[in-house]
């Protein structure tokens, strides 16, 4: 009786150090913003961030990617595609946007508000999205986005094999595929992609 008596106990501890574990697991993840700018590969999208709060009056990104109070599914470009979108090699800096916004004849506050909109192609708020949610959306779209422009912009979604593949429903935007999936965070879900989704850019002058 007393055996029986002390693996009550035990088990009853053990269970207690379980959820104890749990509830430690949930309040260490990250916030989206947190996981970005912790993640090696992702320094360009904190650029990014940094320069559209620094000029854009209406923009407040990081902390709407710290929020706990919201949950979005979040697809994060990294560096080689903002290399890519920006023409560079390595790590953007914000001279390079500035250097962006010269060569199409706009501010650098008429560009973080472009590189605002461009940011919100990439979030969908009040989803958790995973990747085999998106898979089960093949050959249809997920959305809306926060695209902010007067139109509301799906992303559509393709699957060949492994490979999940999403552009944005307006105009000859460039596609993505997730190259890594599922990253968990406090206020949503992360997917890093290989590309920049975006429409063309402000018409040069």
């Amino acid at each position: 009786m007393k055996k029986l008596c002390a693996l009550t106990v035990v088990v009853v501890l053990m269970s207690f150090g379980l959820f104890f574990m749990s509830c430690d697991n949930e309040e260490t993840l990250q916030s989206l913003y947190d996981i970005a700018n912790s993640t090696e590969g992702l320094e360009s999208l904190i650029v990014l961030i940094s320069f559209i709060d620094q000029y854009s009056v209406e923009s407040d990104i990081e902390e709407s990617f710290r929020d706990t109070t919201i949950t979005a599914t979040v697809f994060v470009p990294n560096n080689a595609a903002f290399a890519s979108l920006f023409s560079i090699s390595g790590t953007l800096t914000e001279s390079d946007i500035s250097a962006f916004a010269d060569y199409y004849g706009v501010s650098d506050g008429e560009m973080a508000g472009y590189l605002a909109d461009i940011i919100g192609l990439h979030v969908i708020v009040d989803q958790k999205l995973y990747k085999a949610d998106i898979i089960a959306d093949a050959d249809g779209e997920i959305g809306p986005t926060e695209w902010d422009d007067g139109v509301s912009v799906n992303l559509l979604v393709s699957v060949d094999g492994e490979t999940v593949t999403l552009t944005p429903d307006i105009g000859d935007s460039t596609s993505a595929d997730i190259i890594t999936a599922d990253i968990e965070a406090s206020n949503g879900i992360a997917h890093i992609i290989d590309d920049v989704l975006w429409p063309p850019p402000p018409e040069e002058e």
